[in-house]
């Protein structure tokens, strides 16, 4: 099998890797496969993975146990989680979920080009661990008719729960009912109307 071509180095020098982690692991994975074709042993595992990784410096490895004391520890799975803490991508659940029900067939666009669309963004949704409470939160932030009510849960990222967004959006709400009181009633008095009850009642 030596005529399997690997996959790029991850880090060729020192700097930002060129290729997106998530992409390149699955890729390292599908040659290791190949190259295998039966389970690889997580040292041998790891040993691949260190020689693909190119010009990263051995640190990356400081907190793994020594293979010999491993014990029932995967020292690749260890080796690829503390890399995936380290170069994955950062996932804002909310706003990726956003691309997806943002996401319409284009003019030119047949339907198995739309539905491979929506799964390669649906990859990053977490749909699986969706609750119903998610889903009306996910719709309160994506169609409520207030574009800054959508920008202040927007900022809550992926910490947005939906007892928050009805307690933002209605404080919003009612503080914009406020202000367009407050300027109506002001606009009556340079005109020399004066509604005080409504001033009295509608004061927030």
């Amino acid at each position: 099998m030596s005529n399997i071509l690997p996959p790029p180095f991850f880090l060729a020098e020192p700097g930002e890797p060129p290729i997106q982690w998530e992409l390149w692991i699955d890729l390292f994975e599908a040659y290791v496969e190949v190259l295998e074709q039966q389970e690889c042993p997580p040292e041998r595992h790891l040993a691949l993975l260190k020689h693909r990784l190119g010009a990263i410096r051995l640190r990356e490895f400081k907190n793994l146990p020594p293979i010999e004391n491993a014990g029932n520890i995967n020292v690749y799975e260890l080796a690829k989680k503390q890399l995936q803490e380290r170069y994955g991508r950062k996932i804002n659940v909310v706003l990726e979920r956003y691309k997806f029900y943002s996401r319409s067939q284009q003019d030119e666009e047949s339907i198995d080009q739309f539905v491979a669309a929506l799964r390669g963004l649906a990859v990053t949704c977490k749909f699986e661990q969706m609750s119903y409470d998610q889903v009306l939160q996910d719709q309160i932030l994506m169609k409520t008719k207030s574009r800054k009510i959508q920008e202040k849960l927007w900022s809550c990222g992926s910490d947005l729960s939906l007892n928050h967004a009805i307690d933002v959006a209605r404080t919003m709400e009612v503080s914009e009912k406020c202000i367009q009181t407050v300027r109506k009633n002001m606009n009556d008095a340079e005109h020399g109307v004066v509604d005080l009850s409504a001033i009295t009642k509608d004061w927030c």
